[in-house]
């Protein structure tokens, strides 16, 4: 493999283009002074031209950003491809190599909902085939472990794959012989996806973590790779977390035979897994998009509906293949870390009411007021009791029954003005970290750590109201976030 020259580790989220256009300019011969006399240019000669000019120059920033997105965070396939955050990338001349790596949040929702933000205010083809792949990557993500309605932290298709648009050719090889998609794109779009994004450069993408963990992982990361990814568990799983996930190989018998998912999804993903539904909805009814493209986000809701289905069929739970158990026999996702280990607080449970909501958005029943009573998994109060006061107990199974619902039947907007033994919970809890340094952390990070994903979630419900025009949900979401 060769040596790698750019490595990008943060998470990336939705894809933004940010302009600045200056009005105003330090004008005075004395430096700073003129901070206190601003000058104003005078206005263009033909506002109406200018307004053309940055239109063009924002389209311009704009498809080359989507245009690298393509090329160096979305891993699949010509036709479908998702978001994943943290990969390497080495270059030589026109030649590249990618190297996607495990991550725990994946922005995949969100990147659509942006791209096609961009398509509405700048229409291109270019824009339009980034979202036919996203879109079919929505349903690819949902397909690839073979149990409907289960997700996953990413999916990688389990092949090396070569976009070579300097050759104009594609190839896709796993243990060294060819290997085909089990829903190919037609040749046509393959010559399409090749000429758009990769003219005039060859992009080798490791989409087979047997490919890469064992030899690139211990010079990248040789600590972690010590004490998690050495361990084998092939051909039935990876190692890449002990905590939060695997890398589970898709069994032979069914139709991603071969492929790789990271099995323990977490409730923080499905905020914005609803995002990207929702958004596939509004699209798959847009007639200024392509009927190909349509085609596709209407697959992309008939797999989120899947999911949402599955989670509403499981108390609101998000479901997995673990590392325990046969494959298609499924359990609560994180119920059972990787390394064996239990959590009071699983990590699949839709343990928030905005994310139980924005799950319920997306499946087959959908939502509208009044909010139906739902589960709310996760055991957090007690977590919470735990932690404050050192009191174990189980408590009763609680219900969702707002969309501003925290915990202990308070609202979000008034949980931290709560009093505990006439203490303010925020006194009360700096009080605690006396007691015990690094307690309040724990809790009030924990919450800080929730706090996007929950207003991520109601945003989630208020888009879906304004897709399916339900005015009253659309309200009563909008007042959860007030």
């Amino acid at each position: 493999m060769s040596p790698v020259v750019s490595r990008s580790r943060a998470r990336l989220g939705a894809m933004a283009v940010v302009v600045a256009a200056s009005f105003v300019t330090i004008g005075a011969e004395g430096g700073r002074a003129g901070c206190d006399r601003p000058t104003f240019r005078d206005p263009v000669a033909n506002p109406e031209a200018a307004a053309r000019a940055f239109r063009l120059f924002y389209r311009e920033r704009t498809e080359r950003a989507v245009l690298a997105y393509n090329r160096f965070a979305m891993f699949g396939d010509t036709g479908f491809a998702t978001t994943i955050g943290n990969k390497a990338v080495a270059k030589s001349g026109t030649d590249y190599e990618v190297v996607p790596q495990p991550t725990d949040n994946n922005q995949i929702g969100t990147t659509v909902y942006s791209t096609y933000q961009a398509y509405k205010a700048m229409p291109s083809r270019l824009l339009a085939l980034s979202l036919l792949r996203m879109f079919d990557g929505l349903a690819y993500f949902e397909a690839v472990p073979g149990v409907p309605g289960v997700s996953s932290r990413e999916v990688l298709p389990g092949w090396t794959r070569v976009m070579d648009g300097v050759g104009h050719a594609i190839t896709r090889t796993r243990d060294g012989a060819p290997v085909d998609p089990p829903n190919p794109a037609s040749a046509a779009l393959e010559a399409e996806v090749l000429a758009t994004f990769y003219d005039g450069i060859r992009v080798t993408y490791r989409e087979n973590p047997s490919d890469f963990v064992f030899n690139f992982k211990p010079a990248e990361t040789l600590n972690e790779y010590a004490v998690t990814f050495s361990f084998d568990e092939r051909p039935r799983f990876i190692r890449v977390s002990d905590c939060c996930s695997s890398f589970m190989r898709t069994p032979e018998g069914y139709p991603w035979a071969g492929a790789w998912w990271g099995n323990h999804n977490s409730r923080d993903n499905h905020p914005d897994m609803a995002i990207g539904f929702v958004t596939a909805l509004e699209a798959m009814g847009d007639p200024s998009l392509d009927a190909d493209v349509r085609a596709a986000a209407a697959r992309a809701v008939e797999a989120g509906r899947r999911i949402g289905d599955l989670i509403g069929a499981n108390g609101q739970n998000a479901m997995t293949v673990d590392e325990f158990h046969d494959y298609g026999d499924l359990t609560v996702a994180g119920a059972r870390r990787p390394d064996g280990l239990t959590e009071r607080e699983t990590l699949g449970a839709m343990s928030s009411c905005p994310t139980t909501y924005a799950m319920r958005a997306v499946s087959t029943d959908g939502l509208d007021v009044p909010v139906p009573e739902l589960p709310q998994p996760g055991e957090v109060e007690e977590f919470l009791l735990s932690e404050l006061f050192g009191v174990d107990i189980d408590l009763p199974l609680t219900y969702c029954t707002s969309l501003n619902q925290a915990y202990f039947g308070l609202t979000f907007g008034t949980l931290f003005e709560t009093d505990f033994f006439g203490i303010p919970l925020l006194d009360f809890i700096t009080l605690l970290d006396i007691l015990s340094p690094g307690i309040a952390q724990q809790i009030i990070g924990g919450f800080q750590d929730d706090y996007a994903e929950l207003v991520q979630g109601t945003v989630a419900v208020v888009y879906h109201a304004e897709v399916t025009g339900r005015t009253n949900l659309k309200d009563a979401a909008r007042a959860a976030l007030a």
